[in-house]
């Protein structure tokens, strides 16, 4: 038939969704006691380029934000219909809501699983939505925890469990913020969106906050201060984290440590991997040794 009709009596067309019955996910990671104890864990976190295929609706049966870095595509559930999906958008995906989304041609995506009680608590007091799974993620907070998450998920001690769940938590509250929009919220106003998406795309030039503030006509402890309640971090906290970001992947692309230093914008390579070093733990070559490990 090609139509669903939900409770509300909206009706989605899936006549492009493969009609064999819904794949449900069973993959799970056994939490560990500590984990259950404390009501909240992640399942598992990853990453992935693709291409488009026949698309399948699928329960994942856990709860999950994707974050789409690059492309564009189609989100399809029985509770919000078809939404057209582009990059900086986070998917919020819910356990037995059916849902399929799948790129026009290719994306780039990363992703966070997570489940427990209290990740069912945050649904019932509308920190997660069904009827609002795609969020405009301007601060990229799925991508930043995402990031957080990498050196936490093979560690078990009691510390890196409670991180964890701190991580998604924080993940939550960012992505309810922006779903709520910048009249509700107050500290998301237009400004500092124009802001956070000009660093976006200029990370690798060198910017003073006197400059920034000029820019942005305003005065530097008014930017400043505002920033940080947009974004959590400051402007350079920001731009670091940018810049460190493009460096892990010019790195594993094959770049040399100066490439990718110059690349970024630092100029001194000693300034870099000390930064680097900070910043992920790791030097330039552990992380590519590492990386390869895994």
């Amino acid at each position: 038939m090609g139509i669903v009709m939900d409770g509300a009596t909206n009706f989605m067309d899936i006549s492009n969704i493969n009609p064999k019955p819904v794949y449900r996910e069973e993959r799970f990671r056994t939490p560990m006691n500590a984990e259950r104890d404390i009501g909240l864990w992640v399942d598992r976190i990853g990453q992935n380029k693709c291409r488009s295929e026949i698309p399948r609706l699928r329960v994942l049966g856990q709860y999950a934000a994707v974050y789409i870095d690059e492309g564009e595509g189609t989100f399809t559930s029985p509770v919000t219909g078809r939404i057209p999906l582009h990059p900086c958008r986070a998917i919020l995906l819910f356990p037995e809501i059916p849902t399929a989304y799948y790129p026009k041609t290719e994306w780039q995506t990363r992703w966070i699983v997570w489940n427990g009680p209290d990740a069912f608590t945050l649904e019932r007091l509308g920190y997660l939505r069904q009827d609002s799974p795609i969020i405009h993620d301007s601060l990229q907070a799925v991508s930043q925890a995402h990031k957080r998450l990498e050196s936490l998920m093979t560690q078990e001690d009691l510390a890196a469990v409670l991180e964890r769940k701190n991580i998604v938590l924080e993940l939550v509250r960012r992505l309810f913020l922006m779903s709520r929009g910048k009249q509700q919220t107050g500290v998301l106003n237009e400004q500092m969106e124009e802001a956070v998406e000009f660093l976006r795309r200029s990370f690798n030039k060198e910017f003073s906050i006197e400059d920034l503030a000029h820019r942005f006509a305003c005065s530097a402890t008014h930017f400043r201060r505002t920033f940080h309640a947009y974004t959590g971090r400051s402007p350079r906290e920001f731009i670091t984290s940018l810049r460190i970001s493009q460096a892990k992947e010019l790195l594993m692309q094959g770049k040399s440590i100066k490439q990718t230093a110059q690349l970024v914008g630092y100029q001194d390579v000693l300034y870099f991997l000390r930064v680097f070093k900070k910043t992920t733990g790791f030097s330039p070559k552990r992380f590519v040794h590492a990386a390869h490990l895994h």
